[in-house]
């Protein structure tokens, strides 16, 4: 049913015998698969812990519809074969971005997928893009002034030389964006430059730290390709283990009999 439902992945979570999770990606219809056990993860309602502000990161109906942008790092540093094949299975779960036809209007996440050749861990990082325009970044500003005043006193300005000398250095909690974040933002008319804004990109999670325990050539079950924790297992063919159900035939069970004495066990048998 994959190539009539459209479906080109499988991805599947379970837990084994020693309650270690992991995550199962498979390409549809012939494989392969690949086992990546989960060393640790933090769910969304951590992730809203560790943000300042508290809340803002909640995912939307509109930035459900379109797919996040795919950002694959650390993968050619590596010269494992099944790395290098891993990657291109992620590439497969998310569409490709068209520079020249894309909307910005629909990039409104970011998912990293950032491999370390050294440690062998898969990284998963998921992000929500947020564009602060110039207007949108002074009226924080301004709100971060009079949230540092304490008195509702109309400040004396004579002896200031700067207006950063009115906020208290305490009072800063966002860091200071870098000419790195600043991005053009333009109307309807490209030849006409609209003005600066801001580029964040704010953590929604979920976090996973992953690492390849395993890969089968077909889905789920084949040859085992690679393992590197059971290297007897490599070149052994797994099947999928379907359980076995009795079947029972209604018509060869017989009634049960019961033998009465006399009419009075009958009645008390009935009775009871």
């Amino acid at each position: 049913m994959a190539g009539t439902l459209g479906a080109s992945h499988l991805i599947r979570v379970s837990n084994n015998e020693k309650n270690i999770p992991h995550v199962h990606l498979s390409r549809f219809p012939a494989g392969p698969s690949f086992d990546l056990r989960v060393d640790g993860f933090s769910l969304m309602s951590d992730i809203r812990g560790l943000v300042e502000s508290g809340g803002g990161i909640g995912l939307s109906k509109q930035d459900e519809q379109f797919p996040p942008v795919a950002i694959l790092n650390g993968f050619k540093n590596s010269s494992n074969e099944f790395v290098n094949l891993l990657c291109e299975a992620i590439k497969g779960l998310i569409p490709p971005i068209d520079i020249s036809k894309i909307n910005t209007k629909t990039c409104r996440r970011v998912v990293l997928f950032n491999y370390n050749a050294d440690s062998n861990v898969l990284s998963i990082r998921h992000f929500r893009v947020k564009i602060d325009s110039a207007a949108t970044i002074e009226s924080s500003t301004c709100a971060a002034i009079l949230k540092s005043r304490k008195s509702s006193k109309i400040p004396n300005l004579g002896k200031l030389v700067s207006l950063s000398d009115l906020i208290p250095s305490a009072s800063i909690h966002e860091p200071v964006a870098d000419d790195n974040s600043q991005v053009e933002v333009y109307g309807k008319k490209q030849s006409t430059r609209k003005s600066k804004a801001q580029l964040k990109l704010i953590e929604m999670g979920p976090r996973l730290d992953c690492s390849l325990s395993r890969v089968m050539s077909g889905v789920e079950e084949g040859t085992v390709l690679f393992a590197p924790a059971a290297q007897e297992t490599v070149g052994k063919t797994i099947t999928k283990k379907i359980p076995k159900r009795k079947r029972v035939n209604n018509d060869q069970k017989q009634p049960k009999k019961v033998n009465f004495g006399n009419d009075d066990e009958e009645e008390q048998y009935f009775s009871e």
